[in-house]
């Protein structure tokens, strides 16, 4: 906080001595004047003495929170939530200093910090930091910084600067990943200059900035986006797919849910889960995989055929599970439907995986089964049913991580045999590195992303999670931070991760469904 300046405080002193002399002249014969007239001359030192003091203590605490904030960062790799902790306390203080301590450490930030590092700089607002963030920010040698900035000020929407125009340029910056902040950020700002770019945009090479174009478009122009997003419809991204059809259903259109109702029959997978999703959060309406119902809504429909309220309690409604549910034949684990092809089950096979639980389904009460052999008797059926266009891996933790496959394996029955080799083989054992495991399912699904050929068909979409326990070993356990992981690998990635509780009361498994549009089951309950 900074000092009252002096001619300020010296209007404060002119016109409360004003005050006093006045009000001594006006009931100077009131008996209560002497009380009156000493309280005015306390009020009036306070007035002239707080300021400085105040800037001091700010200033203090600023020094504070900076030197605690440098020496969490000389902590190894467990001082994780301590960086945290510090990180957290510097948003009170909004000075060049604070942000150039961020900057700097931008480039080299540990990547579940970097959500909330970003929310520190989106919420910056006096102009001397905000000068530092579009010159030093914006400006810096780094990518990643370049990167998170764009996407900070997009967050924050930050006064004073026309940040339109300091992030333009980044359409064409020579980092794939600096262009997609600048194409998510100019439509957040809704900075109507750039919308050509950004149509522009959607013939990148690259996957990661191509679907920032859809959402962005339908910031910028509303309903005109229409003609020029639907081509993301047959991208050859299935993100890109996904993000067009979300995109579409954002658009309270009967041209978008036309265009999404068009495709539906083309597709398949994860993609006609988000088809589905869209179109039923739009709408308000349910007719599954009947095109020719769809088509008849279409020709009777108003052109204003959904008010925000309904549209709002569609939403709530709906789910990716749900949608799937509705169609025959998908796969089902633990009850939880999914119209995807290509998917990852990751197992947890601690300890408390051999603990025993009576048999789930009440059929049989003198039925015992450990945890483990449930999850094993689940996987075996499962796999068994799928038909040979689909794919899966296994991933399996304790205190470590193991991958079945460097890749997604087609449902043929030579992989089926000796997947099912694979689940007969394990035992429980070891702690619950949930960590491990996520950073694996993250490194396998962002093989596309980064420009690998064929990578679509060797990676997941969608990650079925069970575990019995709250993480107890690996590089992250804090739940809060192993979620802030999570959704930071997750935001170009677009997996869904549907979790299945065996323990019944995981606050990270409910959190990590919901942020990832999956659902969350406890079948031991």
């Amino acid at each position: 906080m900074q000092a009252t300046p002096p001619t300020d405080r010296a209007f404060v002193r002119f016109g409360v001595l004003d005050l006093i002399e006045l009000s001594g002249a006006l009931v100077v014969r009131l008996p209560t004047w002497r009380a009156l007239r000493g309280a005015l001359v306390l009020l009036s030192c306070a007035l002239l003495t707080s300021p400085p003091a105040v800037a001091e203590d700010a200033h203090e605490q600023e020094k504070h929170a900076l030197s605690e904030w440098r020496a969490s960062l000389r902590k190894n790799q467990n001082g994780l939530p301590e960086r945290r902790a510090a990180l957290s306390q510097l948003v009170k203080h909004d000075t060049p200093d604070v942000v150039d301590a961020l900057l700097d450490h931008l480039p080299k930030c540990e990547i579940a910090l970097l959500p909330e590092l970003r929310r520190q700089l989106a919420v910056k607002r006096e102009p001397a930091s905000l000068e530092l963030l579009r010159d030093e920010g914006l400006g810096s040698r780094h990518a990643s910084t370049r990167q998170h900035v764009a996407l900070a000020v997009g967050e924050g929407l930050p006064p004073h600067i026309d940040w339109g125009a300091r992030l333009l340029p980044l359409l064409d910056d020579d980092d794939a990943w600096v262009r997609a902040a600048a194409v998510q950020s100019l439509g957040r700002l809704r900075y109507l200059p750039a919308t050509e770019p950004i149509v522009a945009a959607m013939s990148s090479e690259f996957a990661v900035v191509r679907r920032n174009v859809p959402a962005a478009l339908v910031r910028l122009v509303g309903e005109r986006s229409v003609s020029h997003i639907t081509r993301g419809l047959t991208d050859k991204s299935w993100r890109v797919r996904c993000a067009t059809a979300r995109a579409l259903g954002d658009l309270n259109s009967l041209t978008a849910v036309k265009a999404l109702v068009e495709r539906l029959g083309s597709e398949s997978g994860r993609v006609r889960e988000e088809l589905l999703t869209s179109l039923q959060a739009s709408t308000g309406k349910d007719f599954a995989m009947n095109l020719a119902a769809w088509r008849r809504w279409l020709k009777i429909a108003p052109r204003d055929f959904a008010t925000p309220a309904q549209r709002l309690a569609a939403r709530e409604k709906v789910s990716a599970s749900v949608v799937a549910d509705r169609v025959d034949g998908v796969p089902r684990y633990y009850g939880v439907a999914t119209l995807s092809s290509r998917f990852l089950f990751v197992t947890d096979l601690s300890g408390s995986m051999s603990a025993h639980v009576p048999d789930p389904s009440g059929d049989d009460e003198d039925a015992v089964q450990s945890r483990l052999e449930l999850a094993q008797q689940e996987l075996r059926r499962l796999i068994a049913d799928l038909p040979e266009s689909m794919r899966f891996n296994l991933v399996t933790f304790s205190g470590h991580v193991r991958a079945w496959s460097s890749e997604l394996a087609a449902a043929t029955p030579a992989h089926k045999t000796s997947a099912r080799q694979e689940i007969s083989s394990w035992s429980a054992a070891g702690w619950t590195n949930v960590f491990d495991a996520l950073e694996l399912a993250f490194d396998l699904a962002e093989a596309e992303l980064k420009g690998e050929r064929d990578a679509a068909e060797r990676a997941p979409d969608t990650v079925f999670l069970l575990t019995d326990g709250a993480p107890s070993t690996g590089d992250i356990t804090h739940i809060g931070l192993l979620l802030a992981y999570a959704a930071e690998r997750n935001r170009d990635l677009d997996l869904r991760f549907h979790c299945v509780d065996f323990a019944g009361a995981s606050h990270f498994l409910r959190e990590l469904a919901e942020q990832s549009g999956g659902t969350v089951v406890t079948p031991l309950r």
